[in-house]
C-alpha cells in the first residue's frame, strides 16, 4: 500500500501501523482543498478534484483524452419523460417517465412502456 495512503488512513497521529479505516480529513483538506461538494478522482494523468456540480447536473461517466477513457464528470440529465399532472383525468399525450396524481384519489402513477405497450402504472 502507497506510503500516501497508509498516512491518510493511520488509526492514529503518527502511526506506521496497518491502516484502520479512518481518514485524516486535515491531510486530505491540505492536500485538496477544502470546498465543500468537491469530488476525487483519478485522472488520466493523476489524482484530481472535480468542482461541485450544479443542481440541474448529474455525475455521469464522460469520455476523456486520447486515446479515449470514461472519467466521472458533471453533465445534464437526458431520456426520460419528467412531465407532472394533477388532474381528475390522465394526460393525453404523455410521454414515458411522465407522472400524473388522481385528484379524486389522490394515487400516483407513472407513465410506463413495458416493450409492448404503454399505460399509467400505479406508482
Amino acid at each position: 500500500m502507497p506510503a500516501v495512503v497508509q498516512a491518510l488512513l493511520a488509526e492514529n497521529e503518527g502511526s506506521t501501523s496497518t491502516p484502520g479505516g479512518s481518514i485524516d480529513s486535515d491531510a486530505l483538506d491540505e492536500a485538496f482543498g477544502d470546498t465543500v461538494g468537491a469530488l476525487l478522482r483519478r485522472g488520466i494523468t493523476g489524482w484530481e478534484l472535480i468542482a461541485p456540480g450544479t443542481e440541474d447536473q448529474v455525475l455521469k461517466m464522460q469520455p476523456f483524452g486520447s486515446p479515449e477513457v470514461l472519467l466521472p464528470d458533471w453533465g445534464t440529465a437526458t431520456g426520460g419523460g419528467g412531465g407532472f399532472s394533477h388532474s381528475a383525468s390522465p394526460p393525453v399525450s404523455p410521454n414515458e417517465g411522465d407522472r400524473w396524481v388522481d385528484e379524486d384519489t389522490g394515487i400516483q402513477y407513472t407513465y410506463y412502456n413495458d416493450g409492448n405497450t404503454s399505460q399509467w402504472v400505479e406508482f
